[in-house]
């Protein structure tokens, strides 16, 4: 779902895993905070600037996306 959000909010062209935000996409700073910020309302996580700093192409971003989903469900399973 990232791929296709991109690709419909940031991008004409198709995009791919290893397609870089910065060089390949042309995203600047303001526009990865406005997209990481769409995304925790969708995956209802909180994603640190530490985190948003550290994606370079797509696939960072869905990996990272991916490991807070994963540690979210995690926490909720060991306090219930």
């Amino acid at each position: 779902f990232i791929i296709e959000y991109i690709e419909r909010n940031y991008s004409e062209d198709t995009v791919k895993p290893e397609d870089r935000l910065v060089y390949d996409l042309n995203m600047d700073s303001l526009e990865r905070t406005e997209m990481a910020m769409d995304m925790e309302v969708k995956c209802e996580v909180t994603i640190p600037e530490a985190e948003i700093v550290g994606w370079v192409t797509v696939q960072d971003m869905a990996d990272g996306i991916h490991l807070l989903i994963l540690a979210k469900k995690f926490r909720q399973r060991k306090s219930s």
